[in-house]
């Protein structure tokens, strides 16, 4: 599976700088922002269980992955509340909720490669 098709699934479950709360758009609230979080690392975390060969391991390890999929978590994390933050600064949740995922995947990107939301860890591993 190429980059390019890791991010669109990624995408399907949503969205680093940190902006205050005051920054948000209409409709966010902290809980919200953590349930879209939440969503975002779960979804994530399945894409890499399913395909552990989207991790880049030095060519003496590539008859088996040395990482679990839970050794990824904390980056996931990282990138999700990152992404969440940042959708949540240019729409309201309302409008937010009620797009369909391919209209998602723009700002999914966008956050990615503007350098707001810069995957670290074992997450920038991916390719």
């Amino acid at each position: 599976m190429r980059k390019q098709t890791v991010i669109g699934i990624l995408a399907v479950s949503l969205f680093c700088s940190t902006p205050a709360f005051s920054s948000l758009k209409s409709g966010w609230d902290k809980g919200k922002l953590k349930k879209v979080s939440k969503s975002c690392t779960s979804v994530i975390l399945k894409v890499i269980d399913r395909n552990p060969d989207l991790v880049s391991v030095p060519s003496d390890q590539r008859t088996r992955n040395p990482y679990k999929t839970k050794d990824f978590k904390p980056s996931v994390t990282k990138l999700c509340k990152c992404v969440t933050k940042q959708m949540a600064t240019n729409v309201a949740y309302e409008h937010f909720a009620a797009r369909p995922a391919s209209d998602l995947s723009y700002d999914f990107r966008r956050a990615l490669f503007t350098g707001r939301c810069k995957p670290t860890g074992l997450l920038s591993k991916i390719r």
